[in-house]
Protein backbone atom coordinates (compact mmCIF):
# COMPACT_ATOMS: atom_id res chain seq x y z
CA UNK A 1 0.00 0.00 0.00
CA UNK A 2 1.52 3.59 -1.22
CA UNK A 3 0.73 6.35 1.12
CA UNK A 4 0.63 10.55 0.40
CA UNK A 5 4.73 11.57 -0.14
CA UNK A 6 6.53 13.58 2.36
CA UNK A 7 9.42 16.09 1.77
CA UNK A 8 11.36 14.74 4.60
CA UNK A 9 11.47 11.24 6.28
CA UNK A 10 12.92 10.81 9.52
CA UNK A 11 13.64 7.18 10.77
CA UNK A 12 13.90 6.52 14.27
CA UNK A 13 12.17 8.67 16.95
CA UNK A 14 15.16 8.32 19.63
CA UNK A 15 17.74 10.84 20.70
CA UNK A 16 18.66 12.57 17.32
CA UNK A 17 15.70 11.87 15.54
CA UNK A 18 13.42 13.62 17.67
CA UNK A 19 16.44 16.40 17.29
CA UNK A 20 16.03 15.91 14.03
CA UNK A 21 12.50 16.37 12.87
CA UNK A 22 11.62 19.03 15.36
CA UNK A 23 14.53 21.26 13.44
CA UNK A 24 13.00 20.87 9.80
CA UNK A 25 9.98 21.47 10.81
CA UNK A 26 10.64 24.68 13.08
CA UNK A 27 12.63 25.99 9.95
CA UNK A 28 9.34 25.21 7.66
CA UNK A 29 11.87 22.85 5.39
CA UNK A 30 8.77 21.53 4.73
CA UNK A 31 6.23 18.02 5.79
CA UNK A 32 7.82 15.91 8.05
CA UNK A 33 7.29 12.23 8.44
CA UNK A 34 8.69 11.03 11.98
CA UNK A 35 8.77 6.97 12.55
CA UNK A 36 9.33 5.46 15.76
CA UNK A 37 9.15 1.88 16.47
CA UNK A 38 8.45 2.13 19.94
CA UNK A 39 5.49 4.05 21.69
CA UNK A 40 5.14 7.70 22.75
CA UNK A 41 7.15 9.13 25.93
CA UNK A 42 3.79 8.60 27.84
CA UNK A 43 4.92 6.41 30.54
CA UNK A 44 4.88 7.96 34.07
CA UNK A 45 8.25 7.12 35.22
CA UNK A 46 9.98 8.74 31.97
CA UNK A 47 10.26 12.14 33.44
CA UNK A 48 11.09 11.16 37.13
CA UNK A 49 15.35 10.98 37.62
CA UNK A 50 15.56 8.80 40.04
CA UNK A 51 13.28 6.83 38.35
CA UNK A 52 15.32 6.02 35.37
CA UNK A 53 16.87 2.79 37.13
CA UNK A 54 13.20 1.02 37.01
CA UNK A 55 12.51 2.82 33.35
CA UNK A 56 15.10 1.39 31.98
CA UNK A 57 15.09 -2.38 32.69
CA UNK A 58 10.75 -2.18 31.62
CA UNK A 59 10.27 -4.17 28.15
CA UNK A 60 8.40 -1.59 26.51
CA UNK A 61 10.93 1.05 26.39
CA UNK A 62 13.97 -0.69 25.84
CA UNK A 63 14.94 -3.20 22.91
CA UNK A 64 16.73 -5.04 25.35
CA UNK A 65 18.81 -7.00 23.08
CA UNK A 66 21.25 -9.43 23.70
CA UNK A 67 24.82 -9.66 21.80
CA UNK A 68 26.58 -12.98 20.75
CA UNK A 69 28.57 -14.62 22.72
CA UNK A 70 32.08 -12.88 23.41
CA UNK A 71 35.03 -14.70 23.49
CA UNK A 72 36.95 -12.87 25.08
CA UNK A 73 34.15 -12.69 27.53
CA UNK A 74 34.49 -16.29 28.27
CA UNK A 75 31.66 -16.74 25.99
CA UNK A 76 28.95 -14.73 27.53
CA UNK A 77 26.09 -12.67 25.81
CA UNK A 78 26.39 -9.45 26.41
CA UNK A 79 23.23 -7.49 27.70
CA UNK A 80 22.67 -4.79 25.14
CA UNK A 81 20.52 -1.74 25.78
CA UNK A 82 18.80 0.83 23.65
CA UNK A 83 15.86 2.83 23.93
CA UNK A 84 12.54 1.91 22.34
CA UNK A 85 10.18 5.03 22.63
CA UNK A 86 9.93 8.72 21.64
CA UNK A 87 13.42 10.13 23.19
CA UNK A 88 15.33 6.73 22.35
CA UNK A 89 18.13 5.89 24.80
CA UNK A 90 17.80 9.59 25.93
CA UNK A 91 14.34 8.81 27.52
CA UNK A 92 15.39 5.79 29.83
CA UNK A 93 19.46 6.60 30.76
CA UNK A 94 21.38 8.15 33.65
CA UNK A 95 20.97 11.52 32.51
CA UNK A 96 24.44 12.45 32.40
CA UNK A 97 25.67 15.19 30.14
CA UNK A 98 28.60 14.78 29.27
CA UNK A 99 30.36 16.17 25.85
CA UNK A 100 33.39 13.95 25.43
CA UNK A 101 36.74 15.93 25.21
CA UNK A 102 38.08 18.37 22.51
CA UNK A 103 40.35 15.90 21.65
CA UNK A 104 37.76 13.33 20.34
CA UNK A 105 36.40 15.57 17.72
CA UNK A 106 39.41 16.51 16.60
CA UNK A 107 40.21 13.09 16.08
CA UNK A 108 37.12 12.65 14.30
CA UNK A 109 38.47 15.74 11.87
CA UNK A 110 41.96 14.12 11.64
CA UNK A 111 40.59 11.04 10.49
CA UNK A 112 39.07 12.59 7.04
CA UNK A 113 35.42 14.25 8.98
CA UNK A 114 36.30 17.49 8.22
CA UNK A 115 34.64 20.14 9.79
CA UNK A 116 33.99 18.06 12.57
CA UNK A 117 36.72 19.35 14.97
CA UNK A 118 36.36 20.67 18.39
CA UNK A 119 36.06 24.06 17.18
CA UNK A 120 33.23 23.21 14.54
CA UNK A 121 31.13 21.46 16.91
CA UNK A 122 31.10 23.71 20.13
CA UNK A 123 28.67 25.73 18.19
CA UNK A 124 26.04 23.09 17.82
CA UNK A 125 26.70 22.26 21.64
CA UNK A 126 25.56 25.21 22.99
CA UNK A 127 22.60 26.25 20.75
CA UNK A 128 21.05 22.69 21.89
CA UNK A 129 21.61 23.50 25.84
CA UNK A 130 20.21 25.65 28.21
CA UNK A 131 22.97 25.15 30.67
CA UNK A 132 22.45 26.38 34.49
CA UNK A 133 25.39 28.25 34.34
CA UNK A 134 24.12 30.87 31.46
CA UNK A 135 25.55 31.74 28.22
CA UNK A 136 29.31 31.53 27.76
CA UNK A 137 31.64 30.58 24.99
CA UNK A 138 31.50 27.37 26.45
CA UNK A 139 27.77 26.98 27.28
CA UNK A 140 24.34 27.49 25.63
CA UNK A 141 21.72 30.24 27.50
CA UNK A 142 18.85 29.04 24.84
CA UNK A 143 18.55 25.88 23.66
CA UNK A 144 16.16 23.08 24.13
CA UNK A 145 17.53 20.87 26.31
CA UNK A 146 17.83 21.81 29.82
CA UNK A 147 21.29 21.05 32.12
CA UNK A 148 21.42 21.48 35.85
CA UNK A 149 24.81 21.41 37.30
CA UNK A 150 25.93 18.50 39.04
CA UNK A 151 25.55 18.03 42.77
CA UNK A 152 26.19 16.05 45.80
CA UNK A 153 23.29 13.49 46.54
CA UNK A 154 25.12 11.85 49.52
CA UNK A 155 27.75 12.22 51.77
CA UNK A 156 29.65 9.67 49.91
CA UNK A 157 29.68 11.88 46.84
CA UNK A 158 31.89 14.44 48.62
CA UNK A 159 34.06 11.78 50.55
CA UNK A 160 34.73 10.23 47.07
CA UNK A 161 35.88 13.60 45.29
CA UNK A 162 38.13 14.41 48.73
CA UNK A 163 39.81 11.03 48.31
CA UNK A 164 40.25 11.70 44.52
CA UNK A 165 41.94 14.76 45.40
CA UNK A 166 43.91 12.98 47.81
CA UNK A 167 45.46 10.87 44.96
CA UNK A 168 46.07 14.06 43.18
CA UNK A 169 43.63 14.30 40.62
CA UNK A 170 42.21 17.98 39.59
CA UNK A 171 38.52 19.00 40.74
CA UNK A 172 36.38 20.78 38.60
CA UNK A 173 33.05 22.35 38.62
CA UNK A 174 32.32 21.66 35.03
CA UNK A 175 33.23 18.45 33.55
CA UNK A 176 32.69 19.70 30.05
CA UNK A 177 35.32 22.13 30.19
CA UNK A 178 38.36 21.52 27.91
CA UNK A 179 40.00 19.85 30.31
CA UNK A 180 40.45 15.81 29.84
CA UNK A 181 40.93 14.99 33.20
CA UNK A 182 39.24 15.60 36.41
CA UNK A 183 36.63 14.92 39.23
CA UNK A 184 33.61 16.36 39.89
CA UNK A 185 29.76 16.27 40.15
CA UNK A 186 28.39 15.34 36.81
CA UNK A 187 26.03 17.94 34.60
CA UNK A 188 22.78 16.40 34.13
CA UNK A 189 20.31 16.89 31.22
CA UNK A 190 17.57 17.81 34.34
CA UNK A 191 15.12 20.50 34.58
CA UNK A 192 12.99 21.37 38.26
CA UNK A 193 13.55 17.86 39.21
CA UNK A 194 12.15 16.59 35.00
CA UNK A 195 14.29 14.78 33.03
CA UNK A 196 14.91 16.83 30.10
CA UNK A 197 15.13 14.25 26.82
CA UNK A 198 14.85 15.59 23.18
CA UNK A 199 11.01 14.20 23.26
CA UNK A 200 10.48 16.54 25.73
CA UNK A 201 12.30 19.34 25.26
CA UNK A 202 12.58 19.18 21.15
CA UNK A 203 9.32 17.18 20.03
CA UNK A 204 6.58 18.23 22.01
CA UNK A 205 6.91 21.78 21.61
CA UNK A 206 6.46 21.58 17.88
CA UNK A 207 3.66 18.70 17.84
CA UNK A 208 1.31 20.95 16.75
CA UNK A 209 2.65 22.48 13.55
CA UNK A 210 0.50 20.84 10.82
CA UNK A 211 3.58 20.01 8.85
CA UNK A 212 5.11 17.17 11.57
CA UNK A 213 3.71 13.78 11.41
CA UNK A 214 4.60 11.27 13.99
CA UNK A 215 4.26 7.37 13.40
CA UNK A 216 4.96 5.47 16.58
CA UNK A 217 5.01 1.87 16.82
CA UNK A 218 5.53 1.59 13.28
CA UNK A 219 9.14 -0.37 12.07
CA UNK A 220 10.61 0.76 8.96
CA UNK A 221 12.45 -2.58 7.17
CA UNK A 222 14.01 -1.19 4.28
CA UNK A 223 14.31 1.93 1.80
CA UNK A 224 12.78 1.75 -1.50
CA UNK A 225 15.50 2.63 -4.17
CA UNK A 226 14.83 3.38 -7.90
CA UNK A 227 17.77 4.74 -10.42
CA UNK A 228 20.70 5.20 -7.21
CA UNK A 229 17.89 7.35 -5.17
CA UNK A 230 15.67 6.98 -2.49
CA UNK A 231 11.85 7.40 -3.19
CA UNK A 232 10.64 6.65 0.31
CA UNK A 233 10.84 3.83 3.12
CA UNK A 234 8.65 0.30 3.87
CA UNK A 235 7.31 0.02 7.09
CA UNK A 236 4.74 -2.31 9.14
CA UNK A 237 2.16 -0.81 11.51
CA UNK A 238 0.17 -3.91 13.10
CA UNK A 239 1.16 -6.36 10.84
CA UNK A 240 0.47 -4.00 7.97
CA UNK A 241 3.50 -2.68 5.77
CA UNK A 242 2.98 0.18 3.31
CA UNK A 243 5.54 2.38 1.38
CA UNK A 244 5.80 5.85 2.06
CA UNK A 245 7.36 8.46 -0.52
CA UNK A 246 9.59 11.01 0.23
CA UNK A 247 10.64 14.28 -2.34
CA UNK A 248 13.52 15.44 -0.43
CA UNK A 249 15.32 13.19 1.58
CA UNK A 250 15.11 10.20 4.21
CA UNK A 251 17.12 10.50 6.97
CA UNK A 252 18.24 7.54 9.39
CA UNK A 253 18.50 8.21 12.75
CA UNK A 254 18.00 4.33 14.05
CA UNK A 255 20.91 4.30 16.13
CA UNK A 256 24.48 2.10 15.79
CA UNK A 257 22.06 -1.21 15.42
CA UNK A 258 18.94 -0.28 14.06
CA UNK A 259 20.90 2.49 10.92
CA UNK A 260 22.66 -0.44 9.57
CA UNK A 261 20.53 -2.97 9.90
CA UNK A 262 17.69 -0.87 7.27
CA UNK A 263 21.10 -0.12 5.26
CA UNK A 264 21.74 -3.96 4.67
CA UNK A 265 18.63 -4.89 4.73
CA UNK A 266 17.97 -2.19 1.53
CA UNK A 267 20.69 -3.58 -0.15
CA UNK A 268 23.75 -1.49 0.88
CA UNK A 269 26.80 -3.17 2.44
CA UNK A 270 29.58 -5.60 1.86
CA UNK A 271 28.24 -6.94 -1.28
CA UNK A 272 29.86 -10.54 -0.51
CA UNK A 273 27.47 -10.59 2.71
CA UNK A 274 24.44 -9.40 1.29
CA UNK A 275 24.75 -11.81 -2.14
CA UNK A 276 25.14 -14.84 0.95
CA UNK A 277 21.99 -14.04 2.13
CA UNK A 278 20.38 -13.65 -1.24
CA UNK A 279 20.11 -9.37 -1.34
CA UNK A 280 20.42 -7.85 -4.32
CA UNK A 281 23.18 -5.30 -4.06
CA UNK A 282 22.58 -2.05 -4.47
CA UNK A 283 25.35 -0.26 -3.23
CA UNK A 284 28.87 -2.20 -2.33
CA UNK A 285 29.44 0.28 0.68
CA UNK A 286 31.99 -2.45 3.17
CA UNK A 287 31.57 -0.71 5.84
CA UNK A 288 28.09 -0.81 6.64
CA UNK A 289 28.03 -2.25 10.17
CA UNK A 290 31.15 -2.05 10.88
CA UNK A 291 33.55 0.01 13.37
CA UNK A 292 31.32 -1.21 16.33
CA UNK A 293 32.19 0.70 19.54
CA UNK A 294 30.55 0.83 23.18
CA UNK A 295 32.62 1.79 26.39
CA UNK A 296 33.19 -1.97 28.59
CA UNK A 297 32.98 -1.14 32.04
CA UNK A 298 33.34 -3.43 35.49
CA UNK A 299 31.24 -2.26 38.38
CA UNK A 300 32.61 -1.78 41.91
CA UNK A 301 31.11 -2.30 44.69
CA UNK A 302 32.05 -1.25 48.47
CA UNK A 303 29.85 -1.25 52.09
CA UNK A 304 29.69 1.69 54.12
CA UNK A 305 29.93 1.32 57.74
CA UNK A 306 28.39 5.12 58.01
CA UNK A 307 24.89 6.35 56.76
CA UNK A 308 26.56 8.27 54.01
CA UNK A 309 24.67 6.84 50.91
CA UNK A 310 21.71 6.45 49.21
CA UNK A 311 20.28 3.56 51.61
CA UNK A 312 18.99 6.01 53.82
CA UNK A 313 16.47 7.05 51.04
CA UNK A 314 14.89 3.46 50.95
CA UNK A 315 14.30 3.12 54.48
CA UNK A 316 10.83 3.25 55.32
CA UNK A 317 10.86 7.06 56.72
CA UNK A 318 13.71 7.77 54.22
CA UNK A 319 11.43 6.56 51.47
CA UNK A 320 8.45 8.47 52.46
CA UNK A 321 10.21 12.51 52.84
CA UNK A 322 11.86 11.17 49.36
CA UNK A 323 8.42 10.64 47.92
CA UNK A 324 7.21 13.64 49.34
CA UNK A 325 9.65 16.23 48.23
CA UNK A 326 9.41 15.11 44.97
CA UNK A 327 5.53 15.42 44.77
CA UNK A 328 5.41 18.58 46.69
CA UNK A 329 8.27 20.26 45.11
CA UNK A 330 10.28 18.24 42.82
CA UNK A 331 13.15 18.15 44.89
CA UNK A 332 15.09 15.34 46.96
CA UNK A 333 16.73 12.36 45.67
CA UNK A 334 14.01 11.78 43.35
CA UNK A 335 14.76 14.88 41.41
CA UNK A 336 18.56 13.65 40.34
CA UNK A 337 19.65 10.60 38.37
CA UNK A 338 21.70 7.85 40.08
CA UNK A 339 25.50 9.25 39.13
CA UNK A 340 25.89 12.08 40.08
CA UNK A 341 29.74 12.09 40.50
CA UNK A 342 32.05 11.34 37.89
CA UNK A 343 35.91 11.46 37.17
CA UNK A 344 38.15 11.56 34.14
CA UNK A 345 41.64 10.28 34.67
CA UNK A 346 44.14 8.84 32.20
CA UNK A 347 46.43 5.60 33.30
CA UNK A 348 48.68 5.12 30.26
CA UNK A 349 50.04 7.60 27.57
CA UNK A 350 47.55 8.25 24.61
CA UNK A 351 43.98 8.32 24.42
CA UNK A 352 43.62 4.66 24.55
CA UNK A 353 44.40 5.33 28.49
CA UNK A 354 42.01 7.57 29.33
CA UNK A 355 39.16 5.86 32.42
CA UNK A 356 36.05 7.15 32.97
CA UNK A 357 34.45 6.46 36.69
CA UNK A 358 31.25 6.92 37.89
CA UNK A 359 29.43 6.79 41.33
CA UNK A 360 26.21 5.51 42.77
CA UNK A 361 25.86 6.93 46.33
CA UNK A 362 24.23 3.06 46.80
CA UNK A 363 24.54 -0.28 45.95
CA UNK A 364 23.56 -1.17 42.27
CA UNK A 365 22.79 -5.01 42.41
CA UNK A 366 19.57 -6.75 41.27
CA UNK A 367 18.93 -9.44 43.92
CA UNK A 368 15.48 -10.49 43.00
CA UNK A 369 13.22 -9.50 40.20
CA UNK A 370 10.86 -7.33 39.75
CA UNK A 371 10.58 -3.25 40.55
CA UNK A 372 11.69 -3.23 43.79
CA UNK A 373 14.74 -6.11 43.51
CA UNK A 374 17.47 -3.82 42.16
CA UNK A 375 16.93 -1.07 45.64
CA UNK A 376 19.82 -1.33 47.86
CA UNK A 377 19.11 -3.42 51.10
CA UNK A 378 22.18 -1.79 52.93
CA UNK A 379 24.35 1.06 53.23
CA UNK A 380 26.63 1.21 50.16
CA UNK A 381 28.02 2.54 46.68
CA UNK A 382 29.16 1.64 43.56
CA UNK A 383 31.63 2.53 40.83
CA UNK A 384 31.12 1.79 36.94
CA UNK A 385 34.56 1.92 35.96
CA UNK A 386 34.54 2.25 31.57
CA UNK A 387 37.70 1.96 29.50
CA UNK A 388 37.34 5.61 27.39
CA UNK A 389 38.21 5.12 24.04
CA UNK A 390 38.75 0.81 23.38
CA UNK A 391 40.81 -0.38 20.57
CA UNK A 392 38.77 -2.85 19.98
CA UNK A 393 35.35 -2.71 17.33
CA UNK A 394 32.64 -5.31 16.55
CA UNK A 395 30.37 -5.17 14.05
CA UNK A 396 26.55 -5.09 13.32
CA UNK A 397 25.04 -7.91 10.84
CA UNK A 398 22.49 -9.47 9.16
CA UNK A 399 21.26 -13.11 9.49
CA UNK A 400 18.79 -15.14 8.14
CA UNK A 401 16.32 -16.74 10.64
CA UNK A 402 13.54 -18.73 9.55
CA UNK A 403 13.44 -17.04 6.61
CA UNK A 404 13.43 -13.45 8.15
CA UNK A 405 16.25 -11.31 8.08
CA UNK A 406 17.81 -9.82 11.56
CA UNK A 407 20.46 -8.06 12.99
CA UNK A 408 23.10 -9.82 14.93
CA UNK A 409 25.50 -7.71 17.33
CA UNK A 410 28.96 -8.35 17.66
CA UNK A 411 30.71 -6.41 20.51
CA UNK A 412 34.05 -8.29 19.79
CA UNK A 413 35.03 -6.44 23.95
CA UNK A 414 38.31 -6.96 24.52
CA UNK A 415 39.60 -8.44 21.12
CA UNK A 416 42.01 -6.70 21.36
CA UNK A 417 44.09 -7.92 24.71
CA UNK A 418 45.39 -4.21 25.50
CA UNK A 419 42.33 -3.14 26.22
CA UNK A 420 41.85 -5.27 29.37
CA UNK A 421 44.94 -4.31 30.77
CA UNK A 422 43.87 -0.94 30.24
CA UNK A 423 40.52 -1.07 32.34
CA UNK A 424 42.59 -3.13 35.14
CA UNK A 425 44.63 -0.47 35.84
CA UNK A 426 41.86 1.88 36.08
CA UNK A 427 40.19 -0.68 38.22
CA UNK A 428 43.27 -1.01 40.71
CA UNK A 429 43.73 2.73 40.83
CA UNK A 430 40.33 3.46 41.89
CA UNK A 431 40.68 0.35 44.77
CA UNK A 432 43.96 2.33 45.87
CA UNK A 433 41.51 5.41 46.31
CA UNK A 434 39.39 3.72 48.65
CA UNK A 435 42.38 3.37 51.18
CA UNK A 436 42.94 7.16 51.02
CA UNK A 437 41.61 8.85 54.40
CA UNK A 438 38.46 10.58 53.52
CA UNK A 439 37.11 7.02 52.68
CA UNK A 440 39.18 4.65 54.18
CA UNK A 441 37.06 5.01 57.53
CA UNK A 442 33.67 4.26 56.18
CA UNK A 443 34.96 1.62 53.34
CA UNK A 444 33.50 -1.38 54.78
CA UNK A 445 35.06 -4.21 52.52
CA UNK A 446 34.16 -4.92 48.65
CA UNK A 447 31.82 -7.07 47.14
CA UNK A 448 32.13 -8.81 44.46
CA UNK A 449 30.13 -7.95 41.09
CA UNK A 450 27.59 -10.93 42.22
CA UNK A 451 26.89 -9.79 45.36
CA UNK A 452 29.10 -12.20 47.61
CA UNK A 453 32.44 -11.45 49.59
CA UNK A 454 35.38 -10.77 47.31
CA UNK A 455 37.18 -13.83 46.16
CA UNK A 456 40.43 -11.60 45.64
CA UNK A 457 41.21 -13.45 42.93
CA UNK A 458 43.00 -12.34 39.11
CA UNK A 459 41.75 -9.11 38.16
CA UNK A 460 41.85 -9.68 34.56
CA UNK A 461 40.00 -12.83 35.12
CA UNK A 462 37.11 -11.19 36.76
CA UNK A 463 36.86 -8.52 34.26
CA UNK A 464 36.09 -11.24 31.24
CA UNK A 465 33.67 -12.89 33.90
CA UNK A 466 31.93 -9.58 34.63
CA UNK A 467 32.70 -6.82 32.56
CA UNK A 468 29.40 -5.38 30.71
CA UNK A 469 28.20 -2.09 28.62
CA UNK A 470 26.50 0.63 28.49
CA UNK A 471 24.05 2.92 26.54
CA UNK A 472 26.62 3.99 24.25
CA UNK A 473 26.84 2.21 21.24
CA UNK A 474 28.53 3.97 18.38
CA UNK A 475 30.03 4.01 15.03
CA UNK A 476 28.64 1.37 12.41
CA UNK A 477 27.95 3.86 9.49
CA UNK A 478 30.89 5.95 9.98
CA UNK A 479 31.51 9.08 8.71
CA UNK A 480 34.76 10.01 6.75
CA UNK A 481 36.50 10.01 3.29
CA UNK A 482 37.96 6.42 3.27
CA UNK A 483 36.78 3.37 1.12
CA UNK A 484 35.37 2.09 4.13
CA UNK A 485 33.58 5.31 5.42
CA UNK A 486 29.70 5.02 4.75
CA UNK A 487 28.71 8.64 4.70
CA UNK A 488 30.39 12.27 4.29
CA UNK A 489 31.46 14.52 6.51
CA UNK A 490 28.16 16.13 5.24
CA UNK A 491 26.63 13.18 6.32
CA UNK A 492 24.97 11.91 2.72
CA UNK A 493 24.73 8.50 1.79
CA UNK A 494 27.78 7.11 -0.39
CA UNK A 495 26.84 6.18 -3.50
CA UNK A 496 22.96 6.29 -3.07
CA UNK A 497 21.11 10.01 -3.33
CA UNK A 498 18.52 11.13 -0.70
CA UNK A 499 19.55 9.42 2.38
CA UNK A 500 21.43 10.80 5.26
CA UNK A 501 22.42 9.23 8.36
CA UNK A 502 22.43 11.49 11.26
CA UNK A 503 22.84 9.76 14.93
CA UNK A 504 25.86 7.83 16.61
CA UNK A 505 26.60 5.64 14.12
CA UNK A 506 28.30 8.06 12.19
CA UNK A 507 30.74 9.09 14.89
CA UNK A 508 34.31 7.68 13.75
CA UNK A 509 35.42 6.38 16.76
CA UNK A 510 33.52 6.71 20.40
CA UNK A 511 33.46 9.95 22.52
CA UNK A 512 35.60 9.34 26.13
CA UNK A 513 32.04 10.34 27.67
CA UNK A 514 28.50 9.69 28.04
CA UNK A 515 27.02 9.53 23.98
CA UNK A 516 23.85 11.56 24.65
CA UNK A 517 25.21 15.39 24.56
CA UNK A 518 26.93 14.21 21.22
CA UNK A 519 24.32 12.45 19.39
CA UNK A 520 22.25 15.70 20.16
CA UNK A 521 25.14 17.78 18.57
CA UNK A 522 25.04 15.63 15.34
CA UNK A 523 21.44 16.23 15.07
CA UNK A 524 21.49 19.66 15.39
CA UNK A 525 24.68 19.74 12.69
CA UNK A 526 22.38 17.73 10.22
CA UNK A 527 19.64 20.29 10.59
CA UNK A 528 22.00 23.01 9.51
CA UNK A 529 23.75 20.98 6.77
CA UNK A 530 19.70 20.19 5.47
CA UNK A 531 18.19 23.54 5.43
CA UNK A 532 21.81 25.40 4.95
CA UNK A 533 21.56 27.71 7.85
CA UNK A 534 22.24 27.48 11.91
CA UNK A 535 18.63 26.86 13.23
CA UNK A 536 18.20 29.11 15.22
CA UNK A 537 14.98 30.92 17.79
CA UNK A 538 12.41 29.37 19.70
CA UNK A 539 11.24 25.87 18.34
CA UNK A 540 7.50 26.63 18.74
Amino acid sequence: MRQAGYDYVVVGGGAAGCVLAARLVAAGAGRVLLVEAGGPDNHPLIGIPGANVVTGSLPSLNWNYRTQPVSALNGRELYWAQGRVLGGSGAINGMMYVRGQPGDFDHWRDGGATGWGYDDVLPAFRRSETNQRGASDLHGGSGPIRVSRGQSTAPVCDLFLAASAEMGHHQSDDLNAPTPEGFGHVDMNVHRGRRSSTASAYLHPVAANPALTVRTRTMVTRLVLRNGRAEGIVCVTDGRAEEIRVTGEVILCGGSVNSPEILLASGIGPAGDLRALGIDVVADLPGVGQNLQNHPFFKLMFRSSAPVTGYSHVRPLGALRAGLSYVLAKRGPLARGLFPTAGMFRVEEGDHGMIQVCLAPALVIRRKPGIFGILPQEHGFTLLVNQGIPRSTGRVRLVRDAGTLRAVIEPDCFDDPRDVTTLARGITHLRAMMRKSPLAGIVAGELAPDGGAHAGGDLIDDIRANAATHYHPVGTCRMGTDDLSVVGPDLRLRGIEGVRIADASVMPRIVNGNTFAATVMVAERAAEFITGRAPAGPLA
